[in-house]
């Protein structure tokens, strides 16, 4: 709260995959996304490891999927090192917020699948008719890991 009003709502559902006991079995990919041709704006992203571990270490997130090549391929099963979802999702605001020139009222953001790091991937923004904007991350297989929605009210 600033000066008495509340300036700031987050709610977060998080899920996160069962325990390995061994290895776990390899992650499955969906399907590829239709690249947007209405996109207002893309950006090309290269989450390279360094990029990872300063987003680790910025965020406290100690989890080694996104630093760890070794244990989140053969211990998680993933096929590389994962970006991760709130880098995703800052990437995603602040393409809006680009578009915009301001931060928007309300961003709500979702996980879609992971999004495997050492490839370029876009991130897209979208604007909508009734106002607001959408964005999406999409990695460079063409799999959208993750969607957004703004209202600028």
């Amino acid at each position: 709260m600033i000066n008495g009003r509340h300036i700031l709502a987050e709610r977060q559902d998080i899920v996160y995959r069962a325990p390995a006991n061994e290895r776990a079995a390899p992650v499955t990919m969906p399907a590829a996304a239709e690249p947007s041709a209405e996109a207002t704006r893309v950006w090309q992203v290269v989450a390279d490891s360094t990029l990872l571990m300063r987003y680790s270490a910025m965020t406290f997130n100690g989890h080694r999927i996104h630093y760890d090549e070794p244990y989140a391929t053969t211990i998680e099963g993933y096929p590389g090192l994962v970006v991760h979802g709130p880098l995703q999702a800052t990437l995603m605001l602040n393409i809006i917020a680009d578009v915009l020139g301001r931060m928007p009222k309300i961003f709500r953001y979702r996980g879609l699948a992971p999004l495997i790091s050492g490839a370029a991937f876009q991130v897209e923004a979208r604007a909508l008719p009734d106002g607001g904007l959408s964005a999406r991350v999409i990695s460079a297989q063409g799999v959208a890991t993750m969607s957004a929605a703004a209202e600028t009210g």
